[in-house]
C-alpha cells in the first residue's frame, strides 16, 4: 500500500503535458486585433509625432494614394535619406498607397492616417514600426 501511495505521489510530481492551443481567428478579428495593438503602440509612445505646421485638408484613409516629402535622420540630426533637394534628394515626393503595395514603415502610415493635407511633422518611430516592421518592403 505504501508503495502504491509513493508511486502515486511520484506521478503527481511529473509535469503535466499541456496541449498546444492556437485559437481560430478569422481575418476580420485578426485585422481588428492588429488595429488595437497599433493604437496601443501609438498611445504608449512607440510612435511619437510633433506637428510643426498644421494642415488644412482632409485626412487620408487606408487605400488612399498619398504624396510625401520626407527626410530620415539620426537622433543627432544627420540626414540619411531624403526626397527634398536641399537635403540631397531628387525633389520629387514619394507616392504610395496607404496600407497597400510598396510599403513604407508602418509607423509612417499610422502617423499619416492622423495627418491632414499640407501638415508638416516630425516622427520618432520605434524600430518595431520602422524599417524592421514585417510590412515594410
Amino acid at each position: 500500500m505504501a508503495e502504491a501511495i509513493a508511486d502515486w505521489f511520484a506521478e503527481l510530481r511529473q509535469p503535466l503535458e499541456v496541449p498546444e492551443f492556437e485559437p481560430d481567428i478569422d481575418d476580420k478579428d485578426k485585422e481588428k486585433d492588429t488595429e488595437l495593438r497599433e493604437l496601443d503602440a501609438v498611445q504608449s509612445g512607440l510612435i511619437r509625432k510633433r506637428v510643426n505646421q498644421p494642415g488644412s485638408g482632409a485626412k487620408p484613409l487606408n487605400g488612399d494614394l498619398v504624396y510625401l516629402h520626407y527626410s530620415v535622420a539620426t537622433a543627432g540630426g544627420r540626414v540619411l535619406q531624403s526626397t527634398r533637394m536641399e537635403e540631397g534628394g531628387t525633389g520629387v515626393p514619394l507616392a504610395f498607397v496607404i496600407g497597400k503595395g510598396c510599403r513604407v514603415p508602418r509607423g509612417w502610415e499610422l502617423a499619416l492616417l492622423d495627418a491632414r493635407v499640407g501638415e508638416v511633422f516630425q516622427l520618432v518611430v520605434h524600430p518595431k514600426f520602422g524599417y524592421s516592421h514585417p510590412d515594410c518592403q
